[in-house]
């Protein structure tokens, strides 16, 4: 399916004026190597601008990972907004803002995985999305990557059994639907409150009740997640207890497909 580029400016701009949010103005590159950059690059020091790339070369990731579309075939794009408080609230926001938009393409409920990964609906686990947030200058960065028209003949290595993409999932949406869509449900999830915007992440959340292992400060803990702040700790029952660690600086780094029956910390 080939896009027209030209066109999507024009039409990301009409979602702005349909459902106004934090984003007022609008740049379209047909490639760039980050599209955090490219944001900062162009915004002026001011939020509003969101910038969607139609190829990114060399995107990051959270800890030092990276997010490549080399193939052109998902949505790349960084939202230029004020950081506002509390802390964890544009991670959480962008994460459950992609989730909505893959579930306006895919049945059932979007998943995602604490700190910063969206998953296909179901227990498979398998990444459609993830989502950076950065700080500059008293100004946040929010880089949203979606997986869109890739195929299984794009994912290299271990890849095949990591992610997916919404054409795999039977969707046969255009990169701007879901461009659209994305901008749509973050302008939605903008006016909403800290609670219910953390009780929606929380139903979504993957992880509660699975055994995983954690990486903090070189050190690694196995067990099974009980509860996540995100803006606090990440809790583990490690058999012996109770450990909890800080989110912001944790990472899962394998999870297990056993868990324990009956756990359920949605509700904290």
């Amino acid at each position: 399916m080939s896009e027209d580029l030209t066109t999507w400016a024009d039409r990301l701009e009409r979602v702005l004026v349909d459902e106004p949010g934090p984003i007022d103005r609008v740049r379209v590159l047909a490639e760039t190597e980050s599209t955090q950059d490219a944001a900062w690059q162009s915004c002026g020091g001011r939020a509003g601008l969101v910038v969607v790339a139609g190829r990114q070369t060399r995107g990051r990731g959270r800890l030092g990972k990276h997010w490549v579309d080399s193939f052109g075939l998902g949505v790349a794009m960084t939202l230029v907004v004020e950081p506002g408080e509390p802390g964890w609230r544009l991670s959480v926001l962008a994460g459950v803002a992609a989730a909505r938009a893959c579930e306006r393409f895919v049945p059932g409920r979007v998943r995602v995985r604490w700190p910063n990964d969206v998953l296909e609906p179901g227990e498979r686990g398998r990444k459609l999305a993830g989502v950076l947030v950065e700080s500059r200058s008293g100004l946040a960065l929010v880089g949203v990557g979606i997986n869109v028209r890739q195929g299984s003949e794009h994912w290299s290595g271990r890849l095949g059994e990591q992610a997916v993409s919404l054409h795999q999932l039977g969707a046969e949406c255009s990169r701007l639907d879901v461009a659209r869509a994305l901008v749509k449900s973050f302008h939605a999830l903008w006016k909403v409150d800290a609670g219910a915007l953390i009780e929606e992440w929380r139903a979504r959340e993957w992880l509660f009740g699975r055994r995983c292992t954690v990486a903090h400060n070189g050190d690694t803990f196995q067990g099974v997640v009980k509860t996540i702040d995100p803006n606090d700790q990440i809790v583990l029952d490690v058999g012996s207890g109770d450990v909890a660690l800080p989110a912001a600086s944790s990472s899962v780094i394998e999870v297990f497909t056993d868990s324990l029956p009956g756990l359920d910390q949605r509700r904290p």
